[in-house]
């Protein structure tokens, strides 16, 4: 029975109350337990403070992400500006930006900035298009890794193959010495030489579509028979025959230099041998 001089607030914080005899038994019990404090985590007083332990924590990923130089197919190419590119994994927070893009011209311009700010020594506006190319496969590798998991479809019995492809083990065509930029091209039906410059990545948005292409042709002609007037160049080329057109782009889209991304694969069904041009898939941003 409860003391009737305890008063209600003493019941409710448990005062004078005798305790149970299980309760009174563990309390004897846990009085012979040894008591261990838990380590205290240093606390951070300031930003320098924050920033240490932070580097300290990635101190092996600060290694493992340190710049690297690479050597681009255009190395050596004339009129093409020698650059000492070096290049970084993208980090967490480049991907999040890529990934939060909502369209595929979001995620073009995304991309080329992440592109930028993963370089040294140089912009995207400074290299041609293969280089830029190179340098986006190169980014991919030391980022998620030296694998790349794509699936393909055989053309003859139309299985699909789950591939392996080893990016580090990709050709890769470079410039020499034997190679002329602007280089001189002749064509088929109006027979004078053409002077054509090669395609810099800060071009690609010049050729999004077939019409725009052939739009800006003259963009990338510096001469037309010696001729290097603009107006000359314009007029002539809307003059020119489909073929003479055709002839043009097909040596301005030449594949002269750059990453051969192209494998070959024997199906596992029929054992079809085949080559395909390697895809960009969402999971090219992923390791796989």
């Amino acid at each position: 029975m409860n003391n009737p001089e305890t008063s209600i607030i003493d019941l409710a914080k448990g005062l004078d109350s005798p305790a149970p005899p299980e309760a009174a038994a563990q309390a004897t019990t846990n009085q012979n337990v040894p008591s261990v404090e838990a380590e205290a985590a240093p606390v951070v007083g300031s930003t320098a403070e924050l920033k240490a332990l932070v580097d300290s924590l990635l101190m092996k990923t600060r290694t493992k992400q340190a710049w690297i130089s690479v050597d681009l197919p255009s190395k050596g190419l004339q009129n093409i500006p020698a650059l000492n590119i070096k290049l970084r994994p993208f980090r967490y927070e480049d991907e999040r930006k890529l990934r939060a893009a909502t369209s595929l011209s979001e995620s073009t311009e995304v991309l080329e900035e992440l592109m930028n700010s993963c370089m040294q020594g140089g912009s995207l506006r400074d290299v041609t298009l293969a280089d830029k190319n190179f340098i986006l496969y190169k980014l991919r590798e030391l980022s998620y890794g030296n694998e790349y998991n794509v699936n393909a479809d055989c053309a003859s019995c139309a299985s699909m193959n789950s591939l392996t492809v080893k990016l580090g083990d990709l050709e890769c065509k470079r410039a020499t010495e034997d190679m002329d930029n602007p280089r001189r091209v002749t064509l088929p039906d109006a027979e004078v030489h053409v002077d054509i410059r090669e395609l810099m990545a800060r071009d690609e948005r010049t050729f999004n579509n077939p019409e725009d292409l052939t739009e800006n042709l003259w963009k990338i002609v510096e001469s037309v028979q010696g001729h290097n007037d603009r107006m000359v160049i314009q007029a002539f080329l809307k003059e020119c025959s489909a073929r003479d057109i055709s002839f043009l782009r097909n040596n301005i889209f030449e594949s002269r230099m750059g990453l051969e991304n192209t494998v070959k694969f024997r199906c596992n069904s029929c054992s079809h041998e085949q080559v395909i041009e390697l895809p960009i898939t969402e999971d090219f941003f992923s390791a796989s």
